[in-house]
């Protein structure tokens, strides 16, 4: 699947220190929230998406 989606221009991530299930969404609840509170001063990019 990776391979098709980067075949169609798309970049793919995937986790390397970040657990693929309720650890993982925990973890981006967290950086959506200090984003949006103005704490995640490296998160200026997802700032465009969150509102």
């Amino acid at each position: 699947m990776s391979d098709h989606l980067i075949k169609m221009g798309w970049e793919v991530l995937t986790h390397s220190q970040v657990p693929p299930n309720d650890g993982g969404l925990s973890l981006g609840q967290v950086v959506i929230a200090a984003a949006r509170q103005g704490f995640c001063h490296g998160c200026a990019d997802l700032k465009k998406f969150l509102f």
